[in-house]
């Protein structure tokens, strides 16, 4: 519903304006207010993009581990009772459920009383969904049959792209092979697909698992001296790492909550390249986000520090003669984690592969700082196939193939173009390779060529796309990267070796 359909149902509507940091804020102190159903507590993790339902990539689950705890509150369904009264007592409405998995709570809380193929609607009330629809100690999950598949925690191009496949609930998802599932659909949708079926456990980050990893400070008198304030960082950073260092873990991402004086509460949040409990660095990288983010007179009152993700901490003795590479892996550590700071983690970024056969398509950068980077196996050129060459093609270079391969230095460019530039070439037949063609203004004469390596997308990617690509050698010595897409005929350039 649009602003003016709600105000022209209700005149005296009451219109506030979004403020994202007071929301997350308040959605995390209902959190810790829930550790009284449960140790285990946090907030659902997001992804880069909204979910199918929602407009807004921001959390707005609670997640609860309650393993051997519900019979406290005389079963299962007694504890959604008991959390959903809960609720409502402190102003809230919420849907409630229990599984035994993350994937499958959360499906069951947001789908299970669905409209159409969207998420339930708030009720007036609290509501908590039968424990008999997805009872929690049954294993392998029995989910209903008519949960949609946008219970997956789905973004919207996946979800549409499953609806025009004809795919509209979990159950028929599953009947399908997995082997093909990645592959068309993407790795992200077998996660999704095993944390609702309990065959993968989703972890939650907890904002009270473990060892807490949080410090705080309370003023007795509020200030808004910076020099004040920065005293008090370095003093919250040094007992931080005091507590990291004892439980042998590094800080990755690191949250800094300032509780100002009649204004909404100030979260500054900065990541780590890798895992650290120097409280120096830690000092540095927050100043920075201080400097950066809070540039007027702020009245604090009190102020906290907590690891949101670490790591453990491995110490490993070096060698006589590794003391010189250590500090280099350290002070480059060091800069990324400083540009971060300064410029923002979606600005220093690291490629990891995909598996996609277009090339402007088979990467993906992601930020370097502040998660866990986990290195991915580099996926096998199964989309790729290499035709048969003549003889006099492959002259200059035997037993070199078009295909990709680890042994040749020459299977993708250096200089990568992710926009093609079209040429004009000329081929002495119509599916035969280049023989000369006009670049920036001057014409280039092929001496060698090495080809051609038919590539081709899936259907299940949109329009199929058909190229063929050719390495060539020109006669002033330059090496390129040329393909002629078989739908239009038209030649383009994607690369220079």
């Amino acid at each position: 519903m649009s602003l003016a359909e709600a105000t022209a149902v209700l005149p005296t509507l009451r219109i506030d304006d979004y403020d994202p940091v007071a929301d997350v804020a308040a959605l995390n102190r209902l959190a810790d207010a829930a550790a009284q159903f449960s140790p285990l507590v946090g907030v659902e993790a997001t992804d880069k993009h909204p979910w199918v339902g929602r407009h807004l990539a921001a959390p707005q689950a609670i997640l609860a581990d309650v393993t051997r705890l519900t019979h406290f509150f005389g079963g299962p369904a007694g504890m959604t009772q008991a959390v959903a009264a809960w609720v409502d007592s402190i102003g809230y409405r919420a849907n409630v459920a229990i599984a035994g998995s993350v994937g499958a709570a959360w499906a069951m809380a947001n789908y299970y009383q669905r409209n159409r193929w969207n998420a339930c609607p708030i009720p007036t009330a609290s509501r908590a969904v039968p424990v008999e629809a997805c009872p929690p100690d049954s294993l392998p999950i029995t989910l209903p049959a008519s949960l949609p598949v946008a219970a997956l925690r789905l973004d919207n191009a996946t979800h549409q792209r499953l609806l025009r496949l004809g795919i509209r609930t979990v159950a028929a998802l599953q009947k399908l092979p997995r082997d093909s599932l990645a592959t068309r659909l993407g790795s992200g949708l077998l996660q999704r697909l095993d944390s609702l079926s309990g065959v993968k456990q989703e972890s939650i980050e907890c904002f009270h698992a473990g060892p807490q990893f949080y410090v705080e400070t309370i003023l007795e008198v509020p200030t808004d001296r910076r020099e004040t304030i920065e005293e008090l960082i370095r003093r919250l950073a040094e007992q931080l790492c005091e507590r990291l260092r004892h439980h042998g873990q590094g800080a990755l991402r690191v949250l800094c909550r300032l509780r100002i004086v009649d204004a909404p509460l100030r979260t500054l949040q900065l990541g780590t390249f890798r895992p650290t409990a120097e409280p120096p660095h830690l000092v540095r990288l927050l100043l920075g986000q201080f400097e950066q983010q809070i540039r007027n007179r702020l009245t604090i009152d009190a102020m906290s520090l907590q690891a949101s993700l670490v790591a453990e901490l491995r110490w490993q003795q070096t060698d006589l003669f590794d003391q010189a590479q250590v500090n280099v892996r350290d002070k480059t550590a060091e800069l990324i984690d400083v540009l971060a700071s300064r410029l923002g983690s979606d600005a220093v970024l690291v490629a990891e592969s995909v598996a996609n056969p277009l090339p402007e398509l088979a990467y993906d950068v992601k930020p370097l700082t502040g998660t866990q980077l986990v290195k991915q196996p580099t996926p096998a050129a199964t989309s790729t196939t290499a035709l048969p060459t003549t003889a006099a093609e492959d002259q200059s270079f035997e037993g070199v193939s078009a295909a990709p391969s680890h042994r040749d230095p020459l299977r993708r460019p250096l200089r990568f173009f992710h926009v093609p530039v079209q040429l004009d070439v000329l081929a002495i037949y119509p599916n035969g390779p280049p023989i000369r063609f006009r670049w920036s203004g001057r014409f280039e004469t092929v001496t060698h060529h090495w080809g051609p390596e038919r590539i081709e997308s899936g259907w299940w990617s949109g329009p199929t796309q058909r190229r063929d690509y050719y390495r060539v050698q020109t006669d002033n010595g330059a090496w390129l990267w040329l393909y002629r897409d078989l739908r239009t005929r038209k030649w383009y350039i994607q690369g220079e070796f």
